[in-house]
Order: C-alpha cells, then structure tokens, then sequence
C-alpha cells in the first residue's frame, strides 16, 4: 500500500430501543442504521440467540491443526461464506453505506476506515469482520470487505458511551509483554519465545547495545533447593528489561501485573495467555489464565490493573493486544462483563486487539511481529491492522481463518495525522542515533542477526531508517529532511574513511568522489530544509540555526559557487545570538554556543580578511567552545549530545574534510574552494584539531584549563577585530578605503559576553560565600561498601562538592538521601559525581540516587563512570553496571565529558590529571586498558551474588590480640576481582593538601601510580589516604606504605561480607608508617575495635585510632 493513501471514515450506528444489555438475538428486534449523516434505516437479524451461538461454535478450531484437522477443516469453509454473506445483508440494509465503500471518484488510493459504533451487547458478538462486499440489502460480491484489494477497508468496532481520550501518541512508548507459564513442556503450551524474539525485533532498532539484554530475574525470591532437586518448572514472575522500552514479564502471577503496571506508566500492553470462561457466579464470563492460583481474570480485574495511578495520575495504556482466546468474544450478552476486549474499551483503553475465535499460534506471533513492528515507526493503525488481517490471510494456511477472527475496539481521535507524524519522527531520530553507532562501531553483538565483518555493511543502519522518515510530512518534513541530511553526512565520513583503507590510489580517489557525491545530497537536504521552514506552513524545526550552519560549511566544504557568504553567516548568527539571548532551557543555550564556535570557525576560510581580524575570529571561537562547556556544566543541561554533536564537528574539519585525500577530490573542478588545511594561519583544520583537543583532554566542561599552560598571548597585530560583516564595497579610485574600525582583543579573550556585542550573562543567585578555605572528606555509614562526600572551597566563593560512590542500596535510603535534603535547594550541585566501580556495596546505591535526582533537585558538573560502551562491545548485561548507565542517559547526565565521553583510563607512563573550580586537582592513578578489558571478560559473572567462600569467611571473625609484627609479614596475596581492577583511584589536591583516595585499587597498580608521582626519588606527602578496598590485606603491600609519607588512613566499613579491614593490612600501615599513623574508621566494629586498646597502641609506635562519636559517620577535615 502506498504511503500516501487517504484514509477515510465511515460511521455506522446500529442502535435500538432499551438498555445495552438484557437482550438476546431476536429475528423480531429492529434496529436503526445510520450511516454518517444519511438517513435512518431499519435493520434486522436472521438469528435466533442459540442457532448464532451454534454457528459461531462449529468456527472454532484448537490448537495447532494436523493432518486431519486441516482435513476437517474444508468443512467450516462454506460456514465461513455463509455468515459473511449474512453480514453483508445486514451492512447493506444501512442506507447509503454500500455507496460509501466505493473508490473515491477523484482517483484517490483510499482505504476506508469503517467505524461501528454497537451500544447493544448482542451485537458485539457479531462476526462483522466476516462480511462480503455489500452492494444492497440482498447484494453482495464474493469479495471479503475486509480483504477485498480495489478499495481497502479496515473495521473496528467502538461504543457510543466511550469518549475519545486525549493523547500523546507513542511520546515515550513502553511496552509491558505479560505471558502465563512459558514451559514449552507445559499443558497447554504457549508460543512464548516466538513472541519474545518478535517483540525483541520490533523493538531493537530503538535500543543501544547494552539495552540489548534483558538481564533476565525474578521478582519473587528463589525457592531453596535440597541436594536432590534438578531443573524444576520455570520460576514465577520471571521479567527482562530491555532498556525502558520493553518489559517481559513471564509465568505472571496477576499480583505481579498489577504491581509492575502500579508502578510504571506503561503505553501498550500485550498479553499472551489461554482463555478460559468462569461461571463462579453464575454467569458465563471470559477471561484469561495466567496460573492455575489466580484462576481466571475477568475484564473487570483485568482493566483494574491496567488502567491505575501510577505517580499520581490515572493511567490507561494506548493499546492492549489479546494473543488469547475467546478475547474478542461476547457470548452472553445478558451479563456486563462477558467480553474482556469490550470491558476494556468501556474502561478507556483507546485501543483494543483481540481474536473472535482462537487464534493459532503461527497466527498469533504474526499478530505481534508485523503489529509492533509497524505500531513503534509511527505507522497508522488502520494501515497496520488492514496490512495484519492481510498477512494472515495470505501467509497461513488457506483453511484457517485467523484474519476473520482479529477483532479491534478503538476511541482514537478521527484527526491523528500531526500525532502520528511526530511520533514516526521522534522514533525515526531515536532509531537514527542508534543506527550511528551501530555504523561507527559495527553490529551490536549477539542482536543484529547480521553478518559481520566484510559482509556487514555499515551504512545499511542509517539507509533503512532514512527511507522510514516522513519526508513529505506536513508538520515535520523539514526536520525529517535535516534529519536525513544528518545520515548522509555519516555515510559520506564512512565512505572516506573506507578511502583511506583502500589499497589502491583509483579505489581510494573513488570512494573520496563518492563521499563528495554524498556530501552534496546532504547539502540539497539541508537547504530544502532550511527553505521549507521559512516558507511553508504548518512546518515547525527545533533549533534550525543548526540546520543552517550545517548548510553553510557543507557549501563552504564543497567549493560551492560564491564562496563564503556572508548573508548567510549573519543570518544564522542572528539566529543564534537571539537563541542565547531568550532561551529559557539551558539546553539550547548549550547547542547554540557550539553552532557559534563553528561559524566563527567557519569565517576563518575568508581569506579576504585581515590576518589580525582573522586571528580574532578564532580567539571568538575559542571563546564561544569555552561558554558552550561553561554552560553546560553549571547547569543540568545536557550537555553530552550537544558536547558529542560539536566534537564530530570538528572532527570532521580536522580529518576529514582538511584531509589531502578528501582536498584532492574536492578541487576536482572547484577551482575557488578554499583549502582547510593550506593557506595563512589561522587554517581550519589545525584550529579544529585544537578546539577537538579542548573537548577531550585539555579542557573540563567548566572552561578551566586541565594539563596545559594558559594559553598564549594573541600577536600584537591580532589585538583589535571586528565582528565579521559583509565585505566593503570597493574604494573607487583616487580614495583610500576607510579603516576598518576595531575592538580591543581583550574584550572577547576576557568576557565571553564579548563575543556577542554588550551581551550580560543571565542573573543567578549566588551560593553563600566562605570565610576561609575548606577541604573536609566525609564518610557516610555506607554499610560495608564507599561513600565518599567531599565539601571544599576558598574564602569569597561558594563551598563546593564532590560525591564518590554511593554504598549499598540502604546506604541512600539511610544515609545519602537524608544528607542530600539537608542541603538547601540551590546548593545540591556537585562538581563532579565519581561511581569508581561495579561492585555493589559501591554502585547500588547510586541507581536510586539517579533516579531521585530530578524531583531532589541534583546536578552534576560531570560524571565518571565506565559503564559497557567503555569495555569491549561485545559484553552481556549486568544489573547494576547497566542500570546505573542506563540511569545517566535517562536523567541527560554529562558521561566521562573529561574524556570526551571514552573511558576514565590512564596509561602506562603518564597519569592525566583534571583541575575542577577554584583549582581542586584531581590526578588519576587507576584504572588502567588492561584492567577494564579484564573486567570486560567477566562483566557479568563478577555481579553475581557473594561467593560461598567469601561467605564462609564473613561468618567467622578473628579473635584474641593482634600479633603486629607476624601479620605485617605475612606474604600479599593478589586481589583476584576483576571489577576491583576497574576502580578509579585518584589524587585529590587543594590548597597545598593531599589525599589518596584509593577506591578497591589493586595495590601494583596503585604502587606504579605512585612511581610515576616521582614517589620513588622521594616519598610522596600524604594529608590523608583512604585506603583500598576497605583495609583488604589483598590491595595494600609494604610497596606502597614505602612510597607515602602519610599520618591519617581512612577506612570505610562496617566489616559486613568481608570481614574489613583486615588485620594483616592494619598491622602493615602500623609498621610501615613513615609516622605514628593515626587510624580514622566510620564505623566501630567488632573486626575494627581491637585496634582502640590504649595498650596496644602504646606498644607498638604510639599508632591513635578514631572511632565515630555515636552515630556511623566520619568527617575528617583537611583545612
């Protein structure tokens, strides 16, 4: 069917006297058909109530059909025609509606959308899907009217009680799949992973890889197995979650339905279960059977669940497809709650998918398949279900009649076009940024079903979901065609890459020509784009600024006629000084400082201009790149997607589009284009790579300079610019040409409001400044696991804070939560949020903490964290590592932004260090590569639960006095944990003071970090050092007590699992010290209480200790 067919609507009401139910099929009962605005006209039935109920029986077929099912099945055939024929009489005796079925006279493709509003009961039991092409009252063609190829019609059904509900179509779709007892083995069986893997698919294109696994657990806790028990029927309330997308939740317990939809706002929900009738009260009422314990599920109880408060407000999901029996049936129509399709209608469900008769299962799994797989693209439901009943007429067995069966109530509005098409563009641009990575990083493992390698072509991704884009949409097809600009742009820089692999110079030359070729199609996109908004109607675009720079440097790219424009510039400068003058998101003031540092970027290809002006230019750009990261990272903007978006950027000028290669094959015939990387500096693509190397190491979010010299001064000539403008006129001859009037450079180098003219920064209201110089470390009672609050500040300025890793689970409910919202709402900003690692007594924490911290009022300068896209591709899921990152994107959190988004790794000879505001330095000293592609191996099964005998070692503590000098020579033994090796350690400095923070650091690794500190000329000064790993003898050595010159050592721990800290480690920082080290533990504890015996401490160095006064808790304050 072609994409633009019209879809037009055809009403028709059958009603009668008296209320809708109470009342049997009569041949005696006359009821009024109205058609749209036709007259009425009177309408009766052939049946009698019981001769219906024995038709529509002798329709029915159970189960997977064999051989001689199928061969008694040609029986039901004549049946079939029979009852479509006599609802063809009965749609014909309506006036005017056979007419109404007709082809649109203009030539029009149609599919007409037939809508049957049936208030009496009775009628619901009617098998209208089943009706030939009705002609009159007593004329019919053979054609079905719902498969019939000349003019498609789609039927529903509705009732005139139910009004239509406001929606927000598919704005954030979440699937729920409920399915009873998935045992193939089980009696009766059900398609269960058929519909799994369907609804995985539909859903696949719109998940990053590590939302690709379910992460399969049960919601119920695991039954204790005896020594005898082997695999057992499947465990209850089995759920997988793949990304907030989808939720399966098989062998449902009802209890668990309701408490999973209570708790999530889901939008469509798909049932897959056996029906079952339930006379417990006399009447005979559908429903269906998840468990043999919760019986069976009327209706009533079913939309009780599904349409519930969920944060505050009634919920109902958009859709309910039924792969259930009898779903769709209405076999009494004297009792109320007879049909679960029609309950749920009545109870506001928009739209509901059910089966008349049972469905197959090959039907049922072609139900789900083609429905959500169109349904999550924004395809129109008529257009859908009408392509579904025709897929299951043509692909099944001829002798079944799963497409007469599907039976469809809806209360969507008659006008859905605007919904839809923003719906199919926001899936679009969802399934474009995944197409991205899957095209920069190759096919997501263990998901695609693609062949890898040679085979797979990396472009394919972005081709599928450019042809999905509504192009001629009324409303978004100028954003669909920047979007699709956007794509090929991507695969222009795929093909040039690919040049640079070729072999041969014809092959490389011919891939460069090719990406120029797409280069060109994403300039003709960008252009159409940026006409059609300022011109037609109707046409909204969200920030076309952008658009429009990104037609400007592809013209300029491409050498296109004219060179650079300057009306061009002015007016998407004009755009964007206007968008940071009045947006109130912080969000847009973020992407447009980076549109702004690309056109002063982009004004350096003037070469008419000045060398002094031109120089200004790109101290401008500077300027503009610094406010973006500014404004990114003192507000809760998202600055990632914007950060990302800029650094591709200019990436693109500085290898891409410099590139000698890429050059070569742009000055084929474009004789003017100005060269990116040659000419007078500053050239392009050498102050691209710069701005590139102030988004990934040199610079923070916050502007301020990390491991680099402030930099230098602008020559003397460059001291004066002004702002571009369009080219003077010629002087004409005999008169000098008036000087350019110039502003000083300090003006834009100092204040970046400079850039913009007498722009002033946006009023906020400052935190209350300090009376002195701070630096405390704080250590919550983070049960056995780290929670470090870090608070420092100079005298004048704002107390500012860092958080490192988040405990335990109860550590937030306990500890964090309550020192979070002691803070006053303007002060609940952190500097900068560190999660070291996976390991749950640090991590666990920090997923609930994330999600609070919109409704807290959190923000965070920047987030570290090496979540999976850190590791190797190729991992599987975890719960808490994938949560935890799956909670960054949900709250639009900066994500390593230090790094440029990549892994917070150091190497082997240098330790990158990062000064956050007011000059608080941290250095990094761990992890290194070979420790996360460590991890990457084991990335699930070191999240598993406690290992036995670390749980035999928990249960038994050491006893009686320590014997320092036997423990502190005892040998070390290696820290076996693969996650512990992934810990971030670091040097925290701030005014003159110095702490080691040492997270679950492996001591070697933590010993060459030190050597690489000059520590081994001369130890390294210590105010304080946390010590690794809790006080394990496994992560501290002689080695390293020998390269510090420490008094205070922290221990964070209650002892719990793991018996921390450790004699032998105390003992060797007891002998080792350089000084009488005094020991600081947040907790008193039965394995740490030894260490406070006054006698013991006298005897061995004079060593103190620190326990917390009364409540959990530690604060050790550095200034």
């Amino acid at each position: 069917m072609a994409e633009e067919i019209h879809i037009r609507t055809v009403t028709v009401e059958l009603l009668r006297a008296g209320p809708s139910h109470n009342q049997l099929l009569s041949p005696l009962t006359q009821y009024l058909g109205i058609c749209d605005d036709a007259e009425a006209g009177i309408v009766m039935l052939p049946y009698e109530q019981h001769t219906f109920e024995r038709r529509m029986r002798a329709m029915r077929y159970d189960g997977e059909m064999d051989k001689e099912k199928r061969a008694a099945q040609k029986d039901k055939l004549p049946d079939l025609r029979d009852l479509g024929v006599e609802m063809a009489k009965l749609l014909g005796a309506v006036p005017r509606l056979p007419g109404s079925l007709a082809a649109d006279p203009r030539g029009q493709d149609t599919l007409v959308h037939l809508s049957l509003v049936l208030s009496a009961s009775e009628l619901a039991g009617l098998p209208f899907e089943l009706a030939k092409v009705p002609i009159g009252p007593n004329a019919w063609t053979e054609s079905w009217l719902a498969l019939q190829a000349r003019v498609p019609v789609v039927i529903t059904r509705r009732t005139r009680n139910v009004s239509t509900p406001r929606l927000n179509w598919l704005e954030c779709p979440r699937i729920l799949f409920v399915a009873a007892n998935p045992d193939e083995d089980a009696e009766p069986a059900i398609p269960f992973q058929a519909h799994r893997q369907a609804l995985i698919d539909a859903v696949r294109p719109f998940l990053m890889p590590e939302e690709l696994d379910g992460g399969r657990h049960s919601l119920e806790p695991a039954p204790k197995k005896g020594p005898a028990d082997t695999a057992g029927p499947v465990p209850e309330n089995q759920i997988e979650r793949f990304g907030d997308l989808l939720t399966i939740l098989s062998n449902a317990s009802f209890d668990a339905v309701v408490r999973e939809c209570a708790a999530t706002p889901y939008t469509h929900v798909h049932l897959l279960a056996h029906g079952s009738t339930d006379d417990a009260f006399g009447d005979t009422t559908h429903g269906l059977v998840l468990n043999e314990r919760d019986g069976v599920i009327s209706g009533d109880r079913l939309a009780s669940a599904l349409a519930c408060m969920v944060d505050g407000r009634l919920h109902r999901p958009q859709l309910v497809t039924l792969a259930t029996c009898d779903s769709g049936s209405m076999d009494d129509p004297v009792n109320p709650g007879a049909g679960i399709a029609h309950v749920l209608h009545q109870a506001g469900v928009p739209l509901v998918v059910a089966s008349q008769v049972p469905l197959g299962f090959a039907g049922s799994v072609l139900l789900a398949r083609e429905f959500y797989s169109g349904l999550l693209w924004g395809e129109h439901p008529w257009k859908l279900l009408h392509r579904v009943r025709s897929s299951l007429h043509g692909r099944l067995d001829p002798r079944r009649h799963d497409w007469a069966s599907l039976v469809v109530y809806e209360s969507l509005p008659s006008e859905m076009n605007r919904q839809l098409e923003a719906a199919r563009f926001r899936q679009c641009k969802q399934a474009l940024n995944v197409a991205f990575e899957r095209s920069r990083y190759g096919p997501f493992p263990e998901a695609d079903g693609e062949p890898c390698g040679d085979a797979w072509d990396p472009d394919k991704p972005i081709e599928d979901v450019i042809a999905k884009l509504p192009m001629k949409g009324q409303y978004f097809g100028m954003e669909a065609l920047a979007l699709r600009a956007d794509g090929r742009m991507l695969i222009a820089r795929n093909l040039f890459d690919d040049s640079l692999k070729a072999e041969d110079a014809p092959s490389r030359r011919e891939l460069a020509l090719l990406s120029r070729w797409r280069l060109e199609q994403a300039l003709v996109d960008y252009a159409e784009a940026v006409d059609g908004f300022l011109v037609s109607p109707g046409q909204g675009m969200n920030a076309p600024y952008r658009t429009l720079v990104a037609q400007l440097s592809i013209k300029l790219v491409l050498g296109e006629a004219g060179g650079f424009d300057p009306d061009m510039w002015h007016t998407a400068k004009y755009w964007v000084d206007r968008t940071i003058d009045a947006a109130t998101d912080p969000d847009d003031k973020v992407w447009a400082w980076g549109c702004l540092a690309e056109l002063w970027l982009l004004h350096l290809l003037d070469q008419e201009t000045p060398l002094a002006v031109r120089m200004q230019h790109a101290a401008q750009a500077r300027l503009a790149l610094r406010e973006m990261l500014r404004v990114s990272d003192r507000t809760d903007a998202d600055g990632g997607t914007a950060t990302s978006w800029v650094a591709d950027r200019l990436d693109s000028y500085a290898s891409w589009w410099g590139h000698p290669e890429f050059e070569s094959a742009i000055f084929d015939g474009r004789e003017g284009r100005e060269s990116f990387s040659r000419g007078e500096a500053p050239c392009v693509n050498a102050m691209a790579s710069e701005m590139a190397a102030m988004l990934s190491d040199k610079f923070k979010p916050n502007g301020l300079a990390m491991d680099s010299p402030p930099p230098e001064p602008l020559p003397e000539e460059a001291r004066a610019a002004p702002a571009p403008a369009k080219p003077a006129p010629a002087a004409k001859a005999g008169k000098p040409a008036k000087a350019a009037q110039v502003m000083p450079a300090a003006a834009a180098t100092n204040n970046a409001s400079a850039i913009l003219g007498a722009r002033k920064p946006a009023a906020t209201a400052p935190a209350q400044a300090l009376t002195g110089a701070t630096f405390t470390i704080e250590m919550l009672a983070a049960g056995p696991g780290d929670t470090l609050w870090i608070e420092y500040g100079l005298p004048g300025k704002p107390l500012r804070r860092i958080l490192i890793d988040c405990g335990t689970a109860g550590t937030y409910a306990q500890a964090l939560k309550p020192r979070l919202e002691r803070l006053a709402a303007t002060e609940r900003h952190f500097e900068l949020f560190v999660m070291t690692h996976i390991d749950s007594d640090h991590i666990a924490g920090g997923i609930p903490l994330l999600k609070d911290a919109p409704a807290l009022g959190l923000s965070f300068g920047d987030l570290w964290f090496n979540g999976r896209k850190h590791l190797q591709p190729d991992l599987m899921a975890v719960s808490h590592g994938d949560e935890f990152s799956k909670q960054i994107r949900a709250g639009k959190l900066p994500w390593n932004a230090w790094r440029g988004g990549k892994a917070i790794v150091r190497g082997d000879d240098a330790l990158p260090s990062c000064e956050l505001a007011d000059g608080f330095k941290l250095t990094l000293l761990s992890p290194m590569k070979e420790q996360l592609l460590a991890l990457a191996d084991q990335w699930d099964a070191e999240l598993g639960p406690p290992k036995p005998e670390d749980l035999m070692r928990a249960a038994v503590a050491e006893t009686g006095p320590p014997d320092i000098a036997a423990l502190a020579a005892l040998p070390f033994g290696k820290d076996p944990s693969k996650p512990n090796g992934s810990s971030i350690g670091l040097l925290a400095e701030f005014q003159g003071k110095r702490v080691l923070l040492g997270a679950d650091v492996y001591a070697p690794v933590l010993e060459g970090a030190l050597k690489l500190l000059g520590a081994e000329r001369s130890p390294l000064h210590l105010d304080a050092f946390k010590l690794s790993h809790h006080g394990s003898k496994n992560n501290l050595r002689k080695q390293v007590l020998d390269l510090v010159d420490c008094r205070h050592y922290l221990v964070s721990t209650n002892g719990q699992s793991h018996q921390h800290p450790d004699r032998q480690a105390i003992a060797q920082v007891i002998a080792f010290s350089r000084q009488p080290p005094t020991l600081h533990f947040n907790y008193r504890s039965k394995y740490n209480e030894v260490w406070g015996d006054p006698a013991l401490q006298a005897k061995n160095h004079g060593y103190q200790t620190v326990y917390p006064e009364r409540e959990p808790g530690l604060v050790f304050r550095l200034l």
